[in-house]
């Protein structure tokens, strides 16, 4: 089965989005855009770590090394 996801990705007010291992936004919804104050150009066009909040970027990084290697991730969060 193929299904279409966009409208679910589109219409969601759940916060979606897909990030590189570059460390850039590829895909960003409307509920993320709105929370956070920033049009789709500005969020993909700076590093992710520009907003990312000041005490969460050292676990941050930690983490995205990490599923360079491969490993998991769950139960994280941090704050934007």
């Amino acid at each position: 089965m193929d299904y279409n996801l966009e409208p679910f990705f589109e219409l969601t007010h759940d916060l979606l989005c897909i990030a590189g291992y570059d460390g850039f936004f590829k895909r960003v919804n409307p509920a993320l855009t709105e929370l956070l104050g920033y049009s789709k150009e500005e969020l993909y066009g700076l590093p992710i770590d520009t907003f990312i909040f000041h005490l969460d970027k050292t676990e941050t990084a930690f983490r995205r090394d990490e599923l360079r290697q491969s490993k998991p991730l769950l139960n994280f969060n941090n704050r934007y």
